[in-house]
């Protein structure tokens, strides 16, 4: 457990640093796009800004921050000292199991639902974000859990963010996603949702219309255990379109 939680904070750092200032050179499993409509920030001349280490005061928006990497992104922009609004559907079961957070403000959306990420009061309405950071994953790994989460929810959050005027996007993708460019003939769903939002970003950015960083992590495997009822009955599915049958799987962190 705790170097799963070792793994999603420095996944949370990496996301933040994207965020930031330009940086000399991409991190590994980065592609960062150059920045467009880019704002100067602020910062006192007896603090100067250090990108993706020192906090700039920009407002952050989580967006799924409900997930594992998600809460490690808003605790570890909190503690930054970022401003921090944590996208969620249940406010009260999120702090209720979160706890008091110094610098986050937890707001009610559906991201599936445009409208009440964008529309008066939302999280991203006009003028509320600077940097949007999406942790949007689809869980049940069905197609049409693929095309709702990784595709259309995350690009209402792209929407979202071109409506609140925000200066940078960035994406929690994959490194998997690589089989979908490569076209792979046991690519899935999900991968390929992914690369399509990552190609809207690459189009977005050539027309100046929002810079954003993809990130493509490896695997966490935190996310097995969702499939432990399958396990159980001895179906799993992992990162295959097929399934196999087993009795019995050991993971390593």
């Amino acid at each position: 457990e705790r170097s799963e939680m070792r793994g999603a904070l420095m996944l949370a750092a990496l996301l933040l640093a994207t965020a930031g200032g330009a940086l000399p050179r991409a991190p590994f499993g980065v592609r960062r796009a150059a920045f467009a409509r880019a704002r100067p920030v602020a910062v006192h001349e007896s603090h100067p800004c250090e990108p993706g280490v020192s906090c700039t005061g920009e407002r952050v928006v989580v967006v799924g921050a409900t997930g594992y990497i998600g809460k490690a992104v808003v605790r570890e922009a909190a503690r930054r000292g970022y401003p921090t609004v944590a996208v969620v559907r249940d406010p009260a079961a999120f702090s209720a199991s979160q706890g008091p957070m110094e610098g986050v403000r937890v707001v009610r959306a559906d991201v599936c639902d445009l409208a009440s990420l964008e529309g008066a009061g939302g999280p991203l309405a006009p003028g509320m974000a600077d940097v949007v950071i999406c942790c949007l994953a689809s869980r049940q790994g069905t197609v049409r859990d693929a095309e709702a989460i990784d595709y259309n929810a995350t690009m209402n959050a792209v929407r979202g963010a071109l409506t609140s005027g925000c200066r940078h996007f960035v994406l929690l993708s994959a490194i998997c996603v690589r089989s979908a460019e490569r076209e792979e003939p046991n690519a899935l769903r999900f991968q390929y949702c992914k690369l399509r939002v990552e190609d809207e970003l690459r189009a977005l950015a050539a027309r100046n219309a929002l810079s954003h960083s993809a990130v493509r992590p490896t695997a966490f495997f935190k996310s097995v255990c969702n499939q432990f009822e399958r396990l159980a009955s001895g179906e799993f599915l992992f990162f295959s379109s097929f399934f196999t049958n087993c009795s019995l799987a050991v993971t390593y962190v």
